[in-house]
């Protein structure tokens, strides 16, 4: 129960006929189901009575009368339901009987708790006239594997023919003033901030990190002096963030269907209306610390889950339903990238892709993990993946993953893969069925890593695959693959990954502590590589992870040459080492400028706390020699507000979180995903646009897949400088 208790607010009048005994009844005998027909539920006013004593019938004793009958999918006539199924236990029933007008009773059927309370929603919801649905926990014999699993294969039209989908949110408040109240201000929220919609649908320049060119800024009036601790704003973040938002198959419920509504309690919602509430929490235009708050008591939150992932999620299927839903007879014939999450207004995206964007929403079933998404991505038809319950979960996984990388014309499933296990999943594979090259378990929120940006390198010259990969070993799960390995490692940092408090800027020991984390690491890295201009330049380009990135054009004149035309000569690329290093200053003093207002805060003693990287950044400078023409700030104190630009313009675009940062055999830098050994090599993988880091399995002659990396020096192709790789590489084999 979450802290805003609920219950049904009372049901329809019952006109009590024969009273029965429920239980005696016997469960109800599902007939068969023909290949494309469906089974259909009409909830009738309940008509039988109980047969226990007047006045002594409580709530979880309220009837739910209904009949069920086959139709052809494709006829429509019904509502689908989407749901959160909650617990498994199914503690209520529902009675069936044969028609509206016999009520002869055929049995019952077990129904969970948010079943129960969601049919009584419905029954009594007056907007929703003709009483007929699609439930999946009453149409489905779930006994039935079989039937199952070609019910869910049929998922996709079931959804797609309905007349409507009815997205169920949840019991209406006890207190049914608050209830309103509550009711009024979502709607009111949501119309103050409508301009702001058409913003929000320019996926590919625009994210929920951004409020710059917003109309809407401001809170509106009625919010304006509410203090953060009011209840309404409890209300605001469990309907916005609310179970059905960390779901995996209602996902697809809600983009298959052009008409979709909510519904709390008996009340309908816009779809609209709810979806984009989070949107305004995570882009802080509704205050942020009640989510906050919400999330450490773990009444709304799956601890595992970041509300903001949760945001981006609602995001992603926000804008599938604006630019592809709104749009269903467009076609394109040139399906976006695999690494394209943002929907496109021409195509849906592909699977990995959904797998990707939608990674962070949960099922009871792992392998709904796969099977939920085939409904709504671009290359199911081709890759075709048939829902198979009675196959293990990693078999599920590992065939995925083969069906996707015969179907790519390059390797970009495996940096998902490397995100997608935990280091726990990869150190024990060699003792287990996981494959380290596919789709695995998705880590905890506070284990996740950066995957470096998509289609900004070239490290090998084969950027797409000239065949299919091949598959060896008993049930193919070794990938086997052509590159070149081309550099190990002599230094490497621990892996700094996030906690809440740190994305939350909470003023903390936990933020303290990845501040302290991130500046240890680097100064460490520096110490052993050299502290020099060029591997503080170095360092800030493993940073920003793009061979193409630069300073704004306004840092150029910080120094003498032309260092913007290409190609350039020694000098000019010296000047621009020099102005490369001088932003990651920057970004170094302003971690260290935050590490130490938190540790004054906590009451921690920050001279001790901050002392080795002031004594760090002060050697860093003194890297610059006597002539450069940068006016640095000091050390022990806060840097200028021109450097806090610097800073920050940096650290937006900075990949750091669970990556490693390293020195190569060859002396290069190097930032990689996940823990990395000095055992590991760096690999160059044809149809790859990034680096891999591969782990040699010890007496064996393959290895496993630990992440990404970027090398400096490396990204665009000078491995290959002089060489064929069609003579120069050969098979590397990945458990």
């Amino acid at each position: 129960m979450s802290s805003l208790e609920s219950i049904h607010p009372g049901g329809t009048a019952v006109a009590a006929l024969e009273p029965i005994d429920l239980e005696s009844l016997p469960e109800y005998h599902f007939e068969p189901l023909g290949g494309d027909t469906i089974r259909i539920l009409t909830i009738h006013e309940t008509s039988v009575g109980l047969s226990s004593a007047p006045g002594q019938n409580s709530l979880q004793d309220e009837i739910i009368e209904c009949s069920l009958e086959q139709i052809d999918y494709r006829n429509g006539g019904y509502h689908a339901l989407s749901y959160v199924w909650g617990s498994e236990d199914r503690p209520y029933r529902a009675v069936v009987v044969g028609d509206a007008k016999e009520h002869n009773i055929q049995g019952y059927i077990g129904l969970t708790e948010t079943l129960w309370n969601a049919l009584r929603d419905l029954r009594d919801a007056k907007s929703i006239e003709r009483k007929v649905f699609w439930v999946d926990q009453l149409c489905i014999d779930q006994k039935k594997l079989d039937e199952k699993s070609r019910q869910v294969m049929l998922m996709r039209e079931i959804y797609s023919c309905a007349d409507q989908v009815i997205v169920y949110l949840g019991c209406a408040l006890r207190d049914q003033q608050k209830e309103a109240q509550g009711i009024w201000l979502l709607r009111q929220i949501h119309d103050h901030f409508a301009p702001n919609h058409k913003y929000l649908e320019d996926g590919e320049t625009f994210s929920l990190s951004k409020t710059s060119g917003l109309p809407v800024q401001d809170l509106p009036h009625d919010l304006s002096d509410v203090p953060e601790d009011d209840d309404c704003w409890n209300f605001l973040i469990e309907v916005a963030f609310g179970e059905w938002t960390q779901r995996l198959w209602i996902l697809q419920e809600q983009l298959l269907n052009r008409e979709v509504t909510m519904l709390r309690g008996p009340e309908s919602l816009s779809w609209d209306s709810v979806v984009t509430l989070s949107f305004w929490f995570k882009m802080d235009l509704l205050p942020q610390e009640p989510v906050s708050s919400l999330f450490r008591t773990g009444l709304v939150f799956d601890k595992e889950r970041s509300p903001w992932s949760i945001s981006y999620s609602l995001w992603y299927r926000w804008l599938e339903r604006r630019l592809w839903q709104e749009r269903p007879t467009h076609r394109s014939a040139h399906p976006p990238s695999v690494f394209q999450i943002q929907p496109s207004s021409q195509t849906r995206r592909p699977l990995v892709a959904n797998l990707a964007a939608y990674q962070d929403l949960a099922c009871t079933d792992p392998r709904d993990r796969i099977y939920a998404l085939l409904g709504i991505s671009s290359d199911a038809t081709e890759l075709n993946i048939k829902p198979d319950y009675s196959a293990s979960v990693e078999n599920v996984f590992r065939q995925a993953s083969t069906a996707i990388l015969r179907n790519s014309p390059d390797l970009i499933f495996l940096a998902y893969a490397c995100r997608w296990g935990t280091s726990a999943v990869l150190s024990a594979l060699l003792d287990s069925s996981l494959c380290s090259w596919s789709y695995n378990f998705v880590r905890p929120y506070e284990k996740e890593a950066t995957i470096l940006p998509f289609g900004t390198s070239t490290p090998h010259p084969l950027q797409k695959l000239t065949g299919p990969p091949r598959f060896e070993s008993s049930h193919g799960r070794i990938l086997v693959s052509k590159g070149r390995i081309i550099d190990g490692f002599s230094y490497t940092t621990p892996p700094t990954f996030y906690g809440l408090s740190f994305l939350f800027g909470s003023i903390d020991e936990d933020s303290a502590r990845t501040l302290s984390l991130l500046l240890k690491n680097w100064s460490d890295l520096l110490l052993y590589a050299g502290i020099t201009v060029r591997s503080a330049a170095a360092l800030l380009g493993c940073l920003v992870a793009d061979p193409s990135w630069s300073p704004p054009p306004s840092a150029f004149a910080l120094v003498p040459s032309n260092i913007s035309a290409e190609p350039r000569d020694e000098e000019q690329q010296r000047q621009l080492e020099l102005l490369y290093a001088f932003y990651f200053v920057c970004l170094f003093h302003l971690l260290l400028d935050m590490l130490r207002e938190i540790a004054k805060a906590i009451e921690k003693d920050h001279l001790k706390t901050v002392a080795p990287y002031e004594d760090f950044l002060e050697k860093l400078h003194a890297a610059f020699g006597e002539t450069h023409p940068f006016d640095f700030s000091h050390p022990r104190e806060v840097q200028s507000l021109e450097d806090l630009d610097r800073a920050r313009s940096v650290w937006e675009v900075a990949y750091c979180r669970g990556r490693s940062f390293c020195v190569t055999k060859e002396g290069r830098l190097c930032s990689g995903m996940n823990n990395i050994e000095t055992s590991d090599v760096v690999a160059a993988l044809q149809g790859g646009d990034r680096l891999f880091v591969l782990r040699p399995v010890p007496g064996q002659t393959f290895y496993r897949l630990v992440g990404d990396a970027y090398v400096d020096g490396l990204m665009q192709g000078e491995a290959y400088e002089g060489l064929d790789p069609k003579e120069v590489d050969y098979d590397i084999r990945i458990l």
